[in-house]
Protein backbone atom coordinates (compact mmCIF):
# COMPACT_ATOMS: atom_id res chain seq x y z
CA UNK A 1 0.00 0.00 0.00
CA UNK A 2 1.29 3.46 -0.91
CA UNK A 3 2.23 5.88 1.85
CA UNK A 4 -0.02 8.98 1.88
CA UNK A 5 1.30 12.38 2.88
CA UNK A 6 0.14 16.00 2.96
CA UNK A 7 2.70 18.79 2.80
CA UNK A 8 2.38 22.57 2.75
CA UNK A 9 5.44 23.99 1.03
CA UNK A 10 6.94 27.40 0.40
CA UNK A 11 10.45 28.51 -0.49
CA UNK A 12 13.08 25.95 -1.50
CA UNK A 13 12.12 22.31 -0.97
CA UNK A 14 13.97 19.09 -1.80
CA UNK A 15 11.47 16.29 -2.25
CA UNK A 16 12.82 12.82 -1.52
CA UNK A 17 9.89 10.42 -1.23
CA UNK A 18 9.72 6.83 -0.10
CA UNK A 19 8.89 4.08 -2.58
CA UNK A 20 5.22 4.17 -3.61
CA UNK A 21 4.11 7.49 -2.12
CA UNK A 22 0.96 9.51 -2.75
CA UNK A 23 1.40 13.13 -1.71
CA UNK A 24 -0.61 16.35 -1.84
CA UNK A 25 1.52 19.50 -2.02
CA UNK A 26 -0.14 22.83 -1.22
CA UNK A 27 2.01 25.82 -2.12
CA UNK A 28 1.38 28.95 -0.08
CA UNK A 29 4.10 31.24 -1.43
CA UNK A 30 6.80 31.42 -4.09
CA UNK A 31 8.13 27.87 -4.20
CA UNK A 32 11.07 25.95 -5.68
CA UNK A 33 10.85 22.15 -5.65
CA UNK A 34 13.72 19.81 -6.50
CA UNK A 35 12.51 16.23 -7.09
CA UNK A 36 14.59 13.09 -6.73
CA UNK A 37 12.18 10.25 -7.49
CA UNK A 38 13.51 6.72 -7.91
CA UNK A 39 12.67 3.04 -7.64
CA UNK A 40 8.93 3.33 -7.06
CA UNK A 41 5.50 4.60 -8.06
CA UNK A 42 4.50 8.14 -7.07
CA UNK A 43 1.36 10.26 -7.28
CA UNK A 44 1.69 14.00 -6.67
CA UNK A 45 -1.19 16.48 -6.53
CA UNK A 46 -0.24 20.17 -6.45
CA UNK A 47 -2.64 22.95 -5.48
CA UNK A 48 -2.31 26.41 -3.97
CA UNK A 49 -3.52 28.28 -0.91
CA UNK A 50 -3.70 31.97 -0.15
CA UNK A 51 -3.97 35.16 -2.18
CA UNK A 52 -1.52 37.16 -4.19
CA UNK A 53 0.81 36.51 -7.12
CA UNK A 54 2.71 33.24 -6.84
CA UNK A 55 5.45 31.39 -8.70
CA UNK A 56 6.30 27.69 -8.82
CA UNK A 57 9.64 26.41 -10.10
CA UNK A 58 10.28 22.67 -10.37
CA UNK A 59 13.36 20.70 -11.33
CA UNK A 60 14.14 17.04 -10.92
CA UNK A 61 15.13 13.62 -12.18
CA UNK A 62 13.18 10.37 -12.43
CA UNK A 63 15.18 7.17 -12.06
CA UNK A 64 13.39 3.84 -12.51
CA UNK A 65 10.18 5.52 -11.33
CA UNK A 66 6.56 5.74 -12.44
CA UNK A 67 5.31 9.24 -11.67
CA UNK A 68 1.99 11.04 -12.11
CA UNK A 69 1.83 14.76 -11.31
CA UNK A 70 -1.48 16.64 -11.31
CA UNK A 71 -1.72 20.44 -11.13
CA UNK A 72 -4.80 22.41 -10.03
CA UNK A 73 -4.29 26.17 -10.50
CA UNK A 74 -7.66 27.88 -10.41
CA UNK A 75 -6.99 31.12 -8.58
CA UNK A 76 -7.79 34.65 -9.74
CA UNK A 77 -4.23 35.72 -9.01
CA UNK A 78 -1.19 36.09 -11.26
CA UNK A 79 0.68 32.80 -11.50
CA UNK A 80 3.88 31.55 -13.13
CA UNK A 81 5.14 27.98 -13.38
CA UNK A 82 8.44 26.70 -14.72
CA UNK A 83 8.76 22.90 -14.68
CA UNK A 84 11.90 21.12 -15.92
CA UNK A 85 12.11 17.32 -15.48
CA UNK A 86 14.46 14.65 -16.83
CA UNK A 87 13.10 11.14 -17.43
CA UNK A 88 15.78 8.44 -17.26
CA UNK A 89 15.77 4.76 -18.30
CA UNK A 90 13.05 2.64 -16.72
CA UNK A 91 10.91 5.68 -15.90
CA UNK A 92 7.57 7.05 -17.03
CA UNK A 93 6.00 10.44 -16.40
CA UNK A 94 2.35 11.42 -16.68
CA UNK A 95 1.37 15.07 -16.25
CA UNK A 96 -2.21 16.35 -16.07
CA UNK A 97 -2.71 20.08 -15.50
CA UNK A 98 -5.89 22.12 -15.08
CA UNK A 99 -5.80 25.94 -15.20
CA UNK A 100 -8.63 28.40 -14.73
CA UNK A 101 -7.37 31.72 -16.08
CA UNK A 102 -9.05 34.94 -15.06
CA UNK A 103 -5.91 37.06 -14.70
CA UNK A 104 -2.41 36.36 -16.03
CA UNK A 105 -0.78 32.93 -16.06
CA UNK A 106 2.55 31.91 -17.58
CA UNK A 107 3.29 28.18 -17.68
CA UNK A 108 6.45 26.58 -19.08
CA UNK A 109 7.23 22.87 -19.27
CA UNK A 110 10.56 21.39 -20.34
CA UNK A 111 10.40 17.58 -20.27
CA UNK A 112 13.40 15.55 -21.46
CA UNK A 113 13.44 11.83 -22.22
CA UNK A 114 17.18 11.39 -21.89
CA UNK A 115 17.59 7.59 -21.89
CA UNK A 116 16.14 4.50 -23.55
CA UNK A 117 12.65 3.11 -23.08
CA UNK A 118 11.15 6.07 -21.28
CA UNK A 119 7.57 7.31 -21.56
CA UNK A 120 6.05 10.77 -21.15
CA UNK A 121 2.42 11.88 -21.49
CA UNK A 122 1.47 15.52 -20.90
CA UNK A 123 -2.13 16.79 -20.90
CA UNK A 124 -2.93 20.46 -20.26
CA UNK A 125 -6.45 21.90 -20.02
CA UNK A 126 -7.22 25.58 -19.55
CA UNK A 127 -10.36 27.69 -19.34
CA UNK A 128 -9.66 31.35 -20.18
CA UNK A 129 -12.20 33.90 -18.97
CA UNK A 130 -12.92 37.42 -20.16
CA UNK A 131 -9.83 39.66 -20.05
CA UNK A 132 -7.45 36.81 -19.14
CA UNK A 133 -3.89 36.29 -20.39
CA UNK A 134 -2.48 32.75 -20.82
CA UNK A 135 1.02 31.88 -22.02
CA UNK A 136 1.45 28.09 -22.16
CA UNK A 137 4.51 26.51 -23.73
CA UNK A 138 5.27 22.80 -23.50
CA UNK A 139 8.65 21.60 -24.79
CA UNK A 140 9.20 17.86 -24.97
CA UNK A 141 12.54 16.35 -26.02
CA UNK A 142 13.72 12.87 -26.90
CA UNK A 143 17.48 13.12 -26.72
CA UNK A 144 20.07 11.17 -28.67
CA UNK A 145 20.40 7.65 -27.31
CA UNK A 146 16.82 7.49 -25.99
CA UNK A 147 15.71 4.72 -28.37
CA UNK A 148 12.33 3.10 -27.83
CA UNK A 149 10.97 6.15 -25.97
CA UNK A 150 7.51 7.67 -26.15
CA UNK A 151 6.56 11.34 -25.85
CA UNK A 152 3.01 12.59 -26.37
CA UNK A 153 1.53 15.96 -25.39
CA UNK A 154 -1.96 17.41 -25.75
CA UNK A 155 -3.23 20.90 -24.86
CA UNK A 156 -6.83 22.12 -24.87
CA UNK A 157 -7.92 25.72 -24.31
CA UNK A 158 -11.51 26.85 -23.86
CA UNK A 159 -12.28 30.58 -23.97
CA UNK A 160 -15.28 32.23 -22.35
CA UNK A 161 -15.81 35.89 -23.16
CA UNK A 162 -12.88 37.75 -24.73
CA UNK A 163 -9.45 36.81 -23.33
CA UNK A 164 -6.65 39.31 -23.93
CA UNK A 165 -4.30 36.58 -25.13
CA UNK A 166 -4.13 32.82 -25.45
CA UNK A 167 -0.71 31.57 -26.46
CA UNK A 168 -0.42 27.78 -26.39
CA UNK A 169 2.55 26.15 -28.09
CA UNK A 170 3.36 22.42 -28.09
CA UNK A 171 7.01 21.92 -29.08
CA UNK A 172 8.73 18.63 -29.91
CA UNK A 173 12.48 18.14 -30.22
CA UNK A 174 13.38 14.67 -31.51
CA UNK A 175 17.03 13.69 -31.82
CA UNK A 176 16.68 9.90 -32.14
CA UNK A 177 15.08 7.28 -34.39
CA UNK A 178 12.87 4.38 -33.29
CA UNK A 179 10.67 6.53 -31.06
CA UNK A 180 6.99 7.46 -30.76
CA UNK A 181 6.15 11.15 -30.53
CA UNK A 182 3.20 13.42 -31.16
CA UNK A 183 1.44 16.59 -30.11
CA UNK A 184 -2.00 18.11 -30.44
CA UNK A 185 -3.50 21.51 -29.69
CA UNK A 186 -7.15 22.54 -29.77
CA UNK A 187 -8.92 25.73 -28.78
CA UNK A 188 -12.47 26.98 -28.99
CA UNK A 189 -15.42 28.60 -27.28
CA UNK A 190 -18.64 27.34 -25.69
CA UNK A 191 -21.34 26.88 -28.29
CA UNK A 192 -24.30 29.20 -27.69
CA UNK A 193 -26.61 26.31 -28.56
CA UNK A 194 -25.29 24.38 -25.57
CA UNK A 195 -26.03 27.31 -23.25
CA UNK A 196 -29.49 27.69 -24.82
CA UNK A 197 -30.19 23.99 -24.27
CA UNK A 198 -29.07 24.17 -20.62
CA UNK A 199 -31.15 27.32 -20.10
CA UNK A 200 -34.18 25.49 -21.47
CA UNK A 201 -33.59 22.84 -18.82
CA UNK A 202 -33.83 25.39 -16.01
CA UNK A 203 -30.22 26.55 -15.59
CA UNK A 204 -29.37 30.24 -15.82
CA UNK A 205 -26.16 31.36 -17.55
CA UNK A 206 -24.09 31.38 -14.35
CA UNK A 207 -25.17 27.87 -13.38
CA UNK A 208 -24.59 26.58 -16.91
CA UNK A 209 -21.09 28.07 -17.16
CA UNK A 210 -20.17 26.77 -13.71
CA UNK A 211 -21.27 23.26 -14.62
CA UNK A 212 -19.42 23.30 -17.95
CA UNK A 213 -16.19 24.63 -16.42
CA UNK A 214 -16.24 22.05 -13.64
CA UNK A 215 -16.66 19.28 -16.19
CA UNK A 216 -13.82 20.67 -18.31
CA UNK A 217 -11.33 21.23 -15.50
CA UNK A 218 -12.17 18.34 -13.20
CA UNK A 219 -13.11 15.46 -15.49
CA UNK A 220 -11.38 12.80 -13.39
CA UNK A 221 -12.04 14.08 -9.88
CA UNK A 222 -12.91 10.64 -8.52
CA UNK A 223 -9.49 9.34 -9.51
CA UNK A 224 -7.80 11.75 -7.09
CA UNK A 225 -9.62 10.66 -3.95
CA UNK A 226 -6.51 8.70 -2.97
CA UNK A 227 -4.70 11.99 -2.34
CA UNK A 228 -4.85 13.30 1.22
CA UNK A 229 -6.99 16.45 1.61
CA UNK A 230 -7.99 16.28 -2.07
CA UNK A 231 -11.65 16.76 -1.10
CA UNK A 232 -10.87 20.18 0.36
CA UNK A 233 -9.01 21.20 -2.80
CA UNK A 234 -11.88 20.20 -5.04
CA UNK A 235 -14.47 21.92 -2.84
CA UNK A 236 -12.37 25.10 -2.91
CA UNK A 237 -12.11 24.75 -6.69
CA UNK A 238 -15.88 24.53 -7.03
CA UNK A 239 -16.33 27.64 -4.88
CA UNK A 240 -13.86 29.59 -7.02
CA UNK A 241 -15.60 28.54 -10.21
CA UNK A 242 -18.99 29.61 -8.83
CA UNK A 243 -17.59 33.00 -7.76
CA UNK A 244 -15.92 33.68 -11.11
CA UNK A 245 -19.00 32.66 -13.06
CA UNK A 246 -21.15 35.07 -11.07
CA UNK A 247 -18.97 38.08 -11.89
Amino acid sequence: MAESRFLQVSGKTELHLQESTVVTLVISGDTEIDYDLRDGRYGILIGRKGKGALSLKETGVLRNAEVKITYLELSEEEFSQDTSLEVKEGSSLEIASYYLVSGKKKVLYDIRNSERHTGTDVVNQAVCLDGSDLFLEVTGSIERGAKGSRLVQRSRCLSIGKPKRIHAAPILKIDENDVEAGHALSSGTIDDEILYYMNARGLDRRQALSLLIRGYLLPDAELYQEYPHSKELFEETERKVDILCSM
